[in-house]
Protein backbone atom coordinates (compact mmCIF):
# COMPACT_ATOMS: atom_id res chain seq x y z
CA UNK A 1 0.00 0.00 0.00
CA UNK A 2 1.02 3.73 -0.42
CA UNK A 3 2.01 5.47 2.67
CA UNK A 4 2.36 8.78 1.52
CA UNK A 5 -1.05 9.90 0.02
CA UNK A 6 -3.69 9.29 2.62
CA UNK A 7 -1.89 11.24 5.57
CA UNK A 8 -5.04 12.18 6.35
CA UNK A 9 -6.52 9.02 7.32
CA UNK A 10 -3.52 7.44 8.51
CA UNK A 11 -3.54 10.04 11.18
CA UNK A 12 -7.13 9.48 11.69
CA UNK A 13 -6.15 5.79 12.43
CA UNK A 14 -3.49 6.28 14.52
CA UNK A 15 -5.71 8.53 16.65
CA UNK A 16 -8.33 5.44 16.99
CA UNK A 17 -5.77 3.00 17.34
CA UNK A 18 -4.44 4.49 21.13
CA UNK A 19 -7.80 5.14 22.23
CA UNK A 20 -9.45 2.71 24.89
CA UNK A 21 -11.70 0.12 23.06
CA UNK A 22 -15.02 0.52 24.28
CA UNK A 23 -18.01 -1.54 24.65
CA UNK A 24 -20.16 -2.28 21.91
CA UNK A 25 -23.43 -4.77 21.23
CA UNK A 26 -21.83 -5.84 17.74
CA UNK A 27 -20.38 -8.98 17.35
CA UNK A 28 -16.19 -8.46 17.15
CA UNK A 29 -15.76 -11.67 15.85
CA UNK A 30 -17.08 -10.34 12.43
CA UNK A 31 -16.12 -6.69 10.52
CA UNK A 32 -19.41 -5.11 9.99
CA UNK A 33 -20.22 -2.68 6.94
CA UNK A 34 -21.39 0.91 7.37
CA UNK A 35 -21.57 3.54 4.97
CA UNK A 36 -20.46 3.01 1.23
CA UNK A 37 -16.83 4.41 0.23
CA UNK A 38 -14.53 4.96 -2.64
CA UNK A 39 -12.58 2.02 -3.63
CA UNK A 40 -8.62 2.74 -3.28
CA UNK A 41 -7.73 3.92 -6.47
CA UNK A 42 -5.02 1.09 -7.29
CA UNK A 43 -8.44 -1.17 -7.06
CA UNK A 44 -10.91 1.11 -9.26
CA UNK A 45 -7.98 1.13 -12.43
CA UNK A 46 -7.25 -2.48 -11.92
CA UNK A 47 -11.04 -3.42 -12.41
CA UNK A 48 -11.18 -1.12 -15.42
CA UNK A 49 -8.29 -3.09 -16.92
CA UNK A 50 -9.17 -6.57 -15.27
CA UNK A 51 -13.39 -6.64 -14.42
CA UNK A 52 -13.29 -10.08 -13.77
CA UNK A 53 -11.57 -9.53 -10.55
CA UNK A 54 -14.12 -7.36 -9.39
CA UNK A 55 -17.08 -9.10 -9.68
CA UNK A 56 -18.20 -12.84 -8.38
CA UNK A 57 -17.60 -15.58 -10.71
CA UNK A 58 -20.46 -16.64 -12.75
CA UNK A 59 -20.53 -19.95 -11.85
CA UNK A 60 -23.84 -20.77 -11.03
CA UNK A 61 -23.09 -22.15 -7.74
CA UNK A 62 -25.97 -20.60 -4.71
CA UNK A 63 -25.47 -18.10 -2.35
CA UNK A 64 -23.86 -19.84 0.73
CA UNK A 65 -26.01 -20.12 3.79
CA UNK A 66 -26.97 -17.12 5.19
CA UNK A 67 -24.99 -15.22 2.40
CA UNK A 68 -22.01 -12.46 2.96
CA UNK A 69 -23.82 -10.82 5.05
CA UNK A 70 -24.77 -13.11 7.73
CA UNK A 71 -22.89 -11.94 11.44
CA UNK A 72 -23.97 -14.96 13.77
CA UNK A 73 -23.87 -18.76 13.40
CA UNK A 74 -27.74 -18.67 13.65
CA UNK A 75 -27.80 -16.18 10.39
CA UNK A 76 -25.63 -18.75 8.89
CA UNK A 77 -27.77 -21.90 9.89
CA UNK A 78 -31.09 -20.61 9.10
CA UNK A 79 -31.17 -21.38 5.38
CA UNK A 80 -30.12 -25.22 6.48
CA UNK A 81 -33.12 -25.94 9.02
CA UNK A 82 -35.46 -24.64 6.47
CA UNK A 83 -38.64 -27.29 5.46
CA UNK A 84 -37.28 -27.33 1.62
CA UNK A 85 -33.59 -28.37 3.19
CA UNK A 86 -34.73 -31.09 5.95
CA UNK A 87 -37.51 -33.31 6.72
CA UNK A 88 -38.22 -34.32 10.35
CA UNK A 89 -40.75 -36.84 11.17
CA UNK A 90 -41.77 -38.96 14.53
CA UNK A 91 -41.33 -42.43 13.86
CA UNK A 92 -41.44 -44.95 17.22
CA UNK A 93 -37.83 -46.04 19.26
CA UNK A 94 -37.84 -48.52 20.98
CA UNK A 95 -36.35 -48.25 24.71
CA UNK A 96 -35.49 -45.01 24.00
CA UNK A 97 -37.21 -41.95 25.75
CA UNK A 98 -38.12 -39.34 24.98
CA UNK A 99 -38.82 -39.93 21.33
CA UNK A 100 -36.69 -38.02 19.20
CA UNK A 101 -37.13 -36.72 15.75
CA UNK A 102 -35.83 -38.88 12.70
CA UNK A 103 -34.18 -36.71 10.13
CA UNK A 104 -34.19 -37.95 6.82
CA UNK A 105 -32.02 -36.30 4.32
CA UNK A 106 -33.03 -34.57 0.95
CA UNK A 107 -30.59 -34.49 -1.99
CA UNK A 108 -30.24 -30.73 -0.96
CA UNK A 109 -29.22 -31.06 2.55
CA UNK A 110 -25.48 -30.27 3.27
CA UNK A 111 -23.75 -33.28 5.02
CA UNK A 112 -22.39 -30.71 7.90
CA UNK A 113 -26.04 -30.61 8.88
CA UNK A 114 -26.18 -34.47 9.83
CA UNK A 115 -23.63 -33.80 11.99
CA UNK A 116 -25.36 -30.97 14.14
CA UNK A 117 -27.85 -32.86 14.85
CA UNK A 118 -29.77 -32.98 17.34
CA UNK A 119 -29.32 -29.41 17.89
CA UNK A 120 -31.66 -29.49 21.39
CA UNK A 121 -28.21 -29.52 23.46
CA UNK A 122 -25.42 -27.44 21.96
CA UNK A 123 -24.65 -24.92 18.23
CA UNK A 124 -21.57 -25.90 17.61
CA UNK A 125 -19.16 -22.77 17.08
CA UNK A 126 -18.17 -23.63 13.43
CA UNK A 127 -19.83 -25.59 10.63
CA UNK A 128 -18.01 -29.16 9.89
CA UNK A 129 -17.20 -27.85 6.54
CA UNK A 130 -15.17 -24.70 7.83
CA UNK A 131 -13.00 -26.25 9.83
CA UNK A 132 -12.04 -27.84 6.31
CA UNK A 133 -11.60 -24.82 5.15
CA UNK A 134 -9.50 -22.97 7.71
CA UNK A 135 -6.56 -25.92 7.02
CA UNK A 136 -6.94 -24.50 3.49
CA UNK A 137 -6.98 -21.63 4.46
CA UNK A 138 -3.61 -21.81 6.21
CA UNK A 139 -2.36 -23.44 3.50
CA UNK A 140 -2.72 -21.16 0.86
CA UNK A 141 -1.78 -18.17 3.20
CA UNK A 142 1.51 -20.32 3.53
CA UNK A 143 2.29 -20.90 0.41
CA UNK A 144 1.58 -17.16 -0.64
CA UNK A 145 3.74 -15.58 1.38
CA UNK A 146 6.72 -18.06 0.91
CA UNK A 147 6.45 -18.21 -2.83
CA UNK A 148 6.00 -14.69 -3.48
CA UNK A 149 8.93 -11.73 -2.92
CA UNK A 150 7.34 -9.06 -0.65
CA UNK A 151 8.62 -5.57 -2.51
CA UNK A 152 6.93 -2.26 -3.26
CA UNK A 153 4.96 -1.56 -6.10
CA UNK A 154 7.34 1.60 -6.74
CA UNK A 155 10.53 -1.51 -7.46
CA UNK A 156 8.59 -3.50 -9.29
CA UNK A 157 6.44 -1.31 -11.79
CA UNK A 158 7.80 1.99 -11.50
CA UNK A 159 4.93 3.29 -9.87
CA UNK A 160 3.40 3.45 -6.27
CA UNK A 161 -0.41 1.60 -5.85
CA UNK A 162 -0.54 -0.55 -8.56
CA UNK A 163 -3.18 -3.90 -7.70
CA UNK A 164 -2.99 -7.31 -9.39
CA UNK A 165 -2.67 -10.65 -7.99
CA UNK A 166 0.76 -11.46 -7.63
CA UNK A 167 1.41 -14.88 -9.11
CA UNK A 168 3.39 -17.70 -7.39
CA UNK A 169 5.56 -18.76 -10.41
CA UNK A 170 9.72 -18.23 -9.70
CA UNK A 171 9.98 -14.72 -10.65
CA UNK A 172 6.47 -13.52 -8.34
CA UNK A 173 6.73 -10.29 -6.98
CA UNK A 174 3.82 -7.85 -5.33
CA UNK A 175 2.96 -5.71 -1.74
CA UNK A 176 0.39 -6.60 0.69
CA UNK A 177 -2.79 -6.13 -1.78
CA UNK A 178 -1.11 -8.20 -4.65
CA UNK A 179 -0.61 -11.39 -2.16
CA UNK A 180 -4.56 -10.78 -0.73
CA UNK A 181 -5.77 -10.64 -4.20
CA UNK A 182 -3.71 -14.13 -5.47
CA UNK A 183 -4.77 -15.69 -1.64
CA UNK A 184 -8.40 -14.49 -3.04
CA UNK A 185 -8.16 -16.22 -6.55
CA UNK A 186 -6.88 -19.07 -5.01
CA UNK A 187 -9.43 -19.97 -2.70
CA UNK A 188 -12.11 -18.99 -5.31
CA UNK A 189 -10.49 -21.82 -7.65
CA UNK A 190 -10.02 -24.59 -4.84
CA UNK A 191 -14.12 -23.62 -4.16
CA UNK A 192 -14.01 -21.31 -1.17
CA UNK A 193 -17.48 -19.02 -2.33
CA UNK A 194 -16.28 -15.68 -3.43
CA UNK A 195 -19.36 -13.78 -1.73
CA UNK A 196 -17.15 -15.13 1.64
CA UNK A 197 -13.76 -13.26 0.60
CA UNK A 198 -13.66 -9.72 0.37
CA UNK A 199 -10.49 -7.04 0.60
CA UNK A 200 -9.92 -4.44 3.57
CA UNK A 201 -7.90 -1.60 4.25
CA UNK A 202 -6.23 -1.38 7.71
CA UNK A 203 -3.55 1.10 10.15
CA UNK A 204 -1.21 -0.27 12.10
CA UNK A 205 1.88 1.47 13.79
CA UNK A 206 4.20 -0.68 12.75
CA UNK A 207 3.30 -1.41 9.22
CA UNK A 208 1.40 1.78 8.49
CA UNK A 209 -1.78 1.31 5.63
CA UNK A 210 -1.70 -2.37 4.67
CA UNK A 211 -4.22 -4.70 2.76
CA UNK A 212 -5.27 -8.05 3.81
CA UNK A 213 -7.92 -10.75 2.59
CA UNK A 214 -10.23 -11.54 4.96
CA UNK A 215 -12.60 -15.23 4.60
CA UNK A 216 -15.83 -14.98 6.22
CA UNK A 217 -16.25 -18.71 8.24
CA UNK A 218 -18.90 -19.54 10.84
CA UNK A 219 -17.36 -18.79 13.81
CA UNK A 220 -15.92 -15.32 12.51
CA UNK A 221 -13.87 -13.19 10.05
CA UNK A 222 -10.39 -14.72 9.59
CA UNK A 223 -7.57 -12.44 8.26
CA UNK A 224 -5.00 -13.31 5.36
CA UNK A 225 -2.21 -11.45 6.10
CA UNK A 226 1.36 -11.02 4.23
CA UNK A 227 3.05 -10.07 7.41
CA UNK A 228 1.54 -13.29 9.85
CA UNK A 229 2.21 -16.86 9.00
CA UNK A 230 -0.83 -17.47 11.29
CA UNK A 231 -4.26 -17.01 10.11
CA UNK A 232 -6.05 -15.11 12.69
CA UNK A 233 -9.61 -14.08 13.73
CA UNK A 234 -10.03 -10.43 12.82
CA UNK A 235 -10.35 -9.28 16.37
CA UNK A 236 -6.67 -10.36 17.18
CA UNK A 237 -4.87 -8.62 14.46
CA UNK A 238 -4.38 -4.89 16.55
CA UNK A 239 -5.76 -3.36 13.02
CA UNK A 240 -7.44 -0.37 12.98
CA UNK A 241 -9.76 -0.87 10.05
CA UNK A 242 -10.29 1.79 7.57
CA UNK A 243 -12.20 0.35 4.61
CA UNK A 244 -13.90 -3.15 3.55
CA UNK A 245 -14.64 -4.57 0.07
CA UNK A 246 -18.14 -5.86 -0.21
CA UNK A 247 -17.82 -9.58 -0.17
CA UNK A 248 -21.39 -9.88 -2.28
CA UNK A 249 -20.23 -6.96 -4.75
CA UNK A 250 -16.66 -6.64 -4.81
CA UNK A 251 -16.48 -3.81 -6.88
CA UNK A 252 -18.15 -1.58 -3.86
CA UNK A 253 -16.57 -0.45 -0.51
CA UNK A 254 -17.36 0.50 2.66
CA UNK A 255 -16.32 2.02 6.16
CA UNK A 256 -16.20 -0.38 8.94
CA UNK A 257 -19.73 0.12 11.26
Amino acid sequence: MRKISLTLLMALAAILATQPVQARDTDTRFLHFGAETEPPRGYTEMCQSQPGLCRLPDDGKAEPPGGASCANFACLMAPLLSPAALHAEIEPQPDMAPLLPTIQSQPRTPAALLQLIPLFHMTPPMLADDRDWLDRIARINTQVNRHVEQVDDLRTYGREDVWRPAGTGPDAKGDCEDLALEKRQELIAAGFPASRLFMAIAFRRDLGLHAVLVARLADGDRVLDSHDAFVRPVAKTGYAWLSLQRPEAPDRWSYPA
